[in-house]
């Protein structure tokens, strides 16, 4: 874009430039400035950054900012560069005073809104549907703490805030009994959102929308992990052989049974296919990729799982994992088992009971689908508290 002025003195000029520090590169996935060159006269230049930073493959000389989702977004900050830069030489020019400098003319982006451009960013993510639905939830929280609704407002102090802010909120959890009590929300429960804005806001600070120091030294604890809920050989012997009255806890039931005999996370025991289950070796397995890791796993289903799945004709029925962990909770009662279990006991459940009957911690790495062997050995940790509970309940040791 050419921008003159008509004056019959030596007339400035601005120009819309891409890159002239030859910076950006699809191939690293580098992105570079949008700047404008502002001619004072045939030899004086001047370049301002507009803030604005995209891949080459994202720009268009003609058209500017191209093949993004916040492209026009993107235009109206360069416009309003464009427009604020001429405004600012024509009433130099007019006043016949000094030319201005460069950071007279740089837009103020103040009121530029993040929550609008996150809800964006969310939206063209590649993320999982499930994953997705969390990334909303905390674009929701922001906007109901109504503090961080700016770029300029996104600070150290204002991001401490937030999450001090989400530590101190009561939801309300089905307890025991199955009513509902208000519970504080955990700090991994925290942290976890402060993972998803993080995200966001290093897109952001590389598009110079958001200071790079804003996140320097900035920690959010990670808190205490929660302790693993998992059933015993007896528990597993009672919600096998309790029938549930009423048809959605039945349902639960029986899910839970395949689940804790398959020792797959809800997300992908929800959404994979047991129709692929192979018989090697008179064990059905089943070869399969984690959804939240990518991690390969080969799962080998135990014989209880196997009896549920082939009365459904390998098929699962669907159902939400808040509605399944509500069911959940009502079928341990009823079952006179104290726990709070959800979906991912049977998880625990599968690794426990694998590890009580021995077989080997780096098989159960495998079937669990865990990167690393750290993470299974917590199981054998689990195990021998397990042991050590054992002897303090048959009074041989004080």
């Amino acid at each position: 874009m050419l921008t003159k002025f008509n004056s019959t003195r030596t007339e400035p000029r601005v120009e819309v430039v891409y890159d002239y520090k030859h910076q950006g590169s699809d191939t690293t996935i580098t992105p570079a400035t949008v700047w404008l060159r502002v001619y004072y006269s045939r030899t004086q230049r001047k370049y301002i950054s507009t803030g604005v930073r995209v891949l080459p493959s994202q720009w268009s000389e003609r058209y500017w900012v191209v093949g993004r989702e916040d492209a026009a977004q993107l235009n109206k900050v360069i416009r309003d560069a464009v427009q604020k830069a001429e405004k600012t030489i024509c009433e130099a020019l007019d006043a016949q005073t000094e030319l201005p400098n460069t950071q007279q003319m740089k837009v103020d982006r103040s009121e530029a809104s993040f929550l609008d451009w996150l809800d964006r960013q969310i939206d063209v993510a590649r993320l999982k549907a499930d994953t997705r639905r969390h990334h909303k939830a905390m674009h929701s929280l922001l906007t109901e703490y109504g503090r961080m609704c700016r770029f300029e407002q996104v600070t150290k102090s204002n991001i401490q805030a937030f999450m001090q802010w989400i530590a101190n909120r009561e939801v309300l959890k089905p307890s025991l009994d199955g009513t509902l009590q208000p519970a504080k929300i955990k700090q991994s429960t925290v942290y976890d959102h402060w993972k998803r804005l993080r995200k966001y806001i290093t897109i952001a600070q590389g598009e110079q929308l958001i200071p790079v120091h804003v996140t320097k030294n900035l920690t959010i604890s990670r808190g205490e992990p929660g302790r693993r809920v998992y059933l015993t050989d007896e528990e597993i012997d009672r919600w096998l052989n309790t029938h549930m009255e009423s048809p959605a806890l039945e349902m639960a039931r029986l899910r839970f049974i395949v689940q804790m005999g398959c020792g797959m996370a809800y997300a992908d025991f929800i959404s994979k296919d047991f129709s692929q289950c192979e018989k090697i070796d008179g064990a059905w397995v089943l070869t399969e990729r984690r959804v939240k890791t990518g991690e390969d796993f080969f799962c080998v289903l135990l014989p209880f799982a196997v009896e549920v799945l082939q009365k459904w004709e390998w098929k699962i029925p669907p159902i939400s994992n808040t509605n399944y962990n509500k069911f959940l909770i009502q079928v341990a009662a009823i079952c006179g088992i104290q726990k709070r279990v959800t979906s991912h006991a049977a998880r625990h459940t599968y690794a426990m009971f694998c590890l009580r009957h021995g077989v080997r911690i780096e098989a159960v790495q495998r079937t669990l689908g865990h990167q690393r062997l750290e993470t299974t050995q917590i199981y054998a940790q689990l195990i021998d508290k397990d042991v050590l509970e054992a002897y303090k309940k048959a009074k041989i040791i004080v």
